[in-house]
């Protein structure tokens, strides 16, 4: 991990090839180990170019070169994905903005193959939803999980924040997700963070800016997985860096002003500057409390926890969910939207899940049945097998 760490550094110019070297050489039997960390953190682009450079053999550099071609061409088929789609939405005059995935690795890299991605994410007005839908049918796409009534329901807007679709192909498997909000409303994130603000050029065109795309992606990682991979700081480490070299360098902290009166924002600053040596100023000044979060979240990455739990073992699998909504809610300041939170997350967890219901499929008479059914799963999950 600390090879991994140092080459992110190197990433970002905090440290030397040099000093990569070094560490490399006092450890020659890891490369297997930095690899597997790499890629359970989704930051091989950035570790293994950094690695090319250093003295590894040569035969392991050839590896790593087929892992990046390997993403570059992923990548470079979702981006070809995601244009095909944005067109085809705006001619039936459905506005849509690519979000996350290469569109972040494009407006904060400025190269499509420097994240791994798999998702196409676009913001979408929800009035725009219903129209989408046909237009994906037509397409050969077919919603994921919860199907969507055909003439809407306002109800579905409220209670979630993105519909998705999947198309499987030859070459790919497809997952286009559409938000209309940052994060799922059962995370209590107040209504005036959850919502995109977008800016409009001359012509009317929405657009997001670099430090909404920032902020949005912030408060998402936040509230929904808790800061747990790697490539999320590494992602934001480099938005924050991207941002300094812009024209309007000095609005981000604006941006982040209202995120930070609900959550302790400044705490993961302070973890990018203990991992890779970045001040993130820009999102906030450290409070103690801020200090020690940001502990925890160093603390969890180079655990390297991920991955490690059992899902088909109970105890595992509810250590799991206890360590993850810990992470959650750390972030949050106010004790009583805290245990908001948890009460919702765990109610969530126990509540019928749209896999319980296309595994066993009952009449609606008898969908009370789904609540007995949902735990009895869980208790009895079976081993998943691995595709790699």
């Amino acid at each position: 991990m600390a090879i991994v760490i140092q080459a992110c550094r190197v990433h970002f110019g905090t440290a030397s090839i040099h000093d990569l070297n070094q560490l490399l050489n006092s450890a020659p039997e890891s490369h297997s180990r930095v690899a597997l960390l790499s890629r359970l953190h989704r930051i091989r682009p950035i570790v293994y170019r950094v690695l090319l450079d250093t003295t590894i053999s040569a035969q392991i550099k050839e590896q790593l070169k087929n892992e990046l071609h390997a993403i570059t061409l992923h990548n470079f088929a979702i981006a070809q994905e995601t244009q095909r789609i944005l067109n085809r939405l705006q001619a039936h005059d459905i506005a849509v903005i690519p979000y996350k995935g290469v569109a972040f690795s494009n407006q904060f890299y400025g190269d499509i193959s420097m994240r791994e991605s798999s998702d196409i994410d676009f913001i979408i007005d929800k009035e725009k939803v219903t129209n989408a839908i046909q237009l994906f049918e037509v397409d050969g796409f077919a919603i994921s999980y919860l199907q969507l009534p055909p003439n809407g329901k306002e109800s579905y807007f409220l209670e979630n924040k993105d519909l998705c679709f999947d198309k499987k192909t030859e070459q790919h498997n497809w997952h286009i997700e559409l938000h209309w909000m940052i994060t799922h409303p059962n995370y209590s994130a107040p209504l005036s963070l959850n919502t995109f603000k977008l800016n409009r050029k001359q012509k009317g065109e929405e657009i997001l800016s670099l430090q909404e795309h920032l902020r949005a992606t912030l408060l998402h990682h936040m509230v929904h997985d808790g800061i747990e991979y790697l490539k999320t700081l590494v992602d934001l480490c480099q938005a924050i860096i991207s941002i300094r070299k812009s024209e309007n360098a000095n609005q981000l902290s604006i941006y982040l002003e209202p995120l930070n009166h609900h959550y302790y924002t400044p705490s993961i600053g302070r973890a990018i500057e203990l991992l890779f040596g970045v001040d993130a100023k820009e999102l906030g000044a450290c409070t103690q409390k801020d200090e020690t979060i940001a502990q925890s979240i160093v603390s969890y990455n180079l655990s390297s926890t991920i991955g490690k739990y059992k899902r088909h073992k109970i105890v595992s699998l509810l250590q799991h969910y206890v360590r993850t909504s810990a992470n959650r809610t750390r972030f949050i300041k106010d004790k009583k939207e805290r245990v908001r939170f948890l009460w919702k997350y765990w109610t969530f967890v126990i509540q019928p899940q749209p896999g319980d219901k296309a595994a066993i499929k009952l009449p609606f008479l008898l969908s009370w049945l789904y609540f007995f059914i949902r735990p009895l799963r869980i208790l009895f999950r079976k081993k998943e097998k691995s595709n790699s």
